[in-house]
């Protein structure tokens, strides 16, 4: 509720009491002679065009639920006009009490607080409360101004003064500030600002968001045109100008996109759209529109933009590896079943990395998560067969993708002669990390018997070592033991 207000002048004490309407000026002489003086009026109203517009007067001031009161507080007394019924629900005449009782509970303490701040110095009475309607029990907005009358003493003996109904006001203001309100939270949450440029001044107006957007201060003013101007970097500055310089001389519609650079070095990427008004000769005179910062989209689009460069790099990549390991694979398998049984294995090994990789946005992948994937599955599924001892790490999406064949080719060896072959076999993989390097020794125990190194390397080994940086093995009798080191 709007806070109450004190205006007016001095009012001398007397029973005097003067009504000021819009049309005419009408005088009371006492409350005593009230009725007596309408009846009259009455009466006269077929005598002249004065007294036609003295009911007139009233009639109007009915419509527009302008209620005129009188308050005698000496007699406990109080006058309304008879559209007081109507309002506020009171008849126009009866005791002074029963004005405060139709005025809202959380509204009564302002007014009490305006009413006691009433003097002979300071008479004018203005504020603005919620009366509840005593016979409907409507809610009302209504402004209350009156004038005060004091005794010698300085004691309130009267008020005088008219009430106005303000309820469509009132539910206009609050629909407004609802609408600022929504307007306010839609362009906050999109990071959207308002603007119109006056061409003829050159005067740029924007909506208090603009400050945010453009990360300034709103204690320091709006900013000139030539200032904004200032904060789009060179490079873009003068592509800018010819966007709004074609704008303005084709007419209607447009948009641009452009940085600008916000105080302390931050740049952001904005979108502008907007529309140019012109006059009756078809001169661009103003623009409006909205400016919303596209920064988080443009960074998803530079980074779609990397990620697509990188997957097309990565294909080539893999599509060599695949041609690659098709090839070698072939040459050292002895049957064509064997060779789909080799082939298919490494591709599943390489698919179980990349499978890894794309979950994470080929960001890297865990060590403990590459080792389960690749090995796990040839060790029956009893993980307890295979024993973890090392850190935690990420592993970059290349170096995990050479650790996973490199131990696709381990575990496929330990299934078919090694440790795993078996039913109490198990494997030891223990690893440690520096700065730049990545160390793992693979050591199995429990398998068969092995009674000398092999006589040949085949393509498995060919393939660990040339996807590390060093590689060496050795087979001794409780089983194979196997040293590598990756760059990370």
């Amino acid at each position: 509720m709007a806070g109450a207000r004190m205006t007016g002048r001095r009012t001398a004490p007397s029973r005097q009491l003067s009504w000021v309407v819009h049309m005419r000026k009408l005088c009371w002489q006492s409350a005593e002679r009230l009725d007596r003086r309408a009846n009259r009026s009455k009466r006269m109203t077929q005598h002249g065009p004065r007294h036609q517009e003295f009911g007139w007067a009233l009639q109007a001031l009915s419509v527009a639920r302008i209620v005129f009161y009188s308050i005698d507080y000496t007699a406990d007394l109080m006058l309304c006009s008879d559209n007081c019924t109507e309002v506020m629900g009171l008849l126009s005449v009866g005791p002074a009490a029963a004005w405060p009782e139709v005025i809202l509970a959380e509204d009564r303490a302002p007014y009490d607080q305006a009413l006691n701040g009433l003097s002979a110095q300071s008479p004018g009475l203005e504020a603005e409360y919620r009366v509840r309607n005593a016979v409907t029990g409507q809610q009302v907005w209504v402004l209350d101004r009156g004038a005060a009358e004091f005794d010698a003493a300085g004691r309130l003996t009267g008020l005088h003064g008219t009430i106005i109904d303000v309820s469509p006001r009132m539910g206009v203001e609050r629909e407004l500030r609802t609408a600022s309100m929504l307007r306010s939270v839609v362009f906050t949450t999109a990071h959207v600002a308002a603007w119109h440029l006056d061409l003829r001044r050159r005067e740029l107006h924007w909506s208090p968001e603009m400050f945010a957007l453009y990360g300034l201060d709103p204690a320091k003013g709006q900013p000139s045109l030539e200032m904004l101007v200032q904060r789009i970097p060179p490079a873009h500055r003068q592509q800018v100008r010819k966007a709004f310089a074609h704008a303005i001389l084709r007419g209607g519609s447009f948009t641009l996109e452009c940085p600008i650079i916000r105080p302390g070095g931050a740049q952001i990427w904005t979108r502008l759209a907007g529309d140019v008004i012109t006059d009756e000769e078809g001169r661009a005179i103003s623009m409006h529109g909205i400016v919303q910062d596209i920064t988080e989209r443009k960074t998803w689009e530079t980074r779609q933009a990397m990620l697509l460069r990188e997957l097309s790099h990565r294909v080539k990549n893999t599509l060599a590896v695949v041609q690659s390991l098709a090839r070698q694979t072939l040459r050292s398998s002895p049957s064509t079943a064997s060779f789909v049984e080799a082939f298919e294995g490494r591709i599943r090994s390489l698919a179980a990395s990349h499978s890894l990789l794309t979950e994470a946005d080929w960001g890297g992948a865990r060590l403990e998560t590459i080792i389960l994937h690749q090995v796990a599955a040839l060790a029956d599924d009893n993980q307890e067969r295979i024993r973890l001892k090392g850190p935690s790490v990420l592993l970059s999406a290349e170096v995990a993708t050479q650790l996973g064949l490199v131990l696709h080719e381990l575990a496929v060896n330990a299934a078919k002669f090694g440790a795993l072959s078996g039913s109490e076999g198990q494997v030891d993989i223990v690893w440690t990390v520096t700065k730049n390097r990545l160390r793992l020794v693979w050591r199995e125990h429990g398998g068969p018997r092995i009674e000398g190194e092999p006589v040949y390397a085949g393509f498995g080994w060919m393939l660990i070592a040339s996807s590390t940086i060093k590689a060496t093995r050795h087979f001794r009798t409780g089983g194979l033991t196997c040293k590598l080191e990756f760059a990370r």
